[in-house]
């Protein structure tokens, strides 16, 4: 099925047992719907991404949004470019170890210091 207005198309197979139904571009135009209808019908329904039986549609949640990381993520790597400057004097080998500092297991650590101290200083 495909509905250009709602943009949202959706496929599906049916077995004795189950149906299957992927979805394409709006999901909540269709799906929603169709839970509505599966669910008054006395159908279980299975989520395939957390693979949980869903009871009642899930409400939609607004991401939390870290407006902090950025900033964060910029004094971790500005003090090892510090560092790096004094001890490695080609510009290119600095570029390269701040490419790998940044995905370190340390480098996660450090963001997660940095976020604690944040924390710290605003319930002050």
């Amino acid at each position: 099925m495909d509905n250009a207005r709602a943009e949202a198309a959706l496929q599906g197979t049916a077995t004795e047992t189950h149906i299957v139904v992927h979805f394409y571009g709006n999901f909540e135009k269709l799906a929603k719907p169709l839970f509505n209808a599966l669910k008054g019908m006395g159908f279980n329904c299975f989520s395939a991404w957390d693979r949980k039986i869903i009871n009642t549609w899930p409400k939609s949640e607004t991401p939390r949004v870290d407006k902090g990381f950025v900033a964060r993520m910029m004094r971790v790597i500005q003090r090892r470019a510090s560092e790096l400057r004094e001890t490695v004097a080609d510009a290119d080998e600095r570029t390269r170890i701040l490419g790998e500092v940044v995905k370190s297991p340390e480098f996660r650590a450090q963001m997660a210091d940095e976020e604690r101290l944040e924390a710290s200083r605003q319930r002050r």
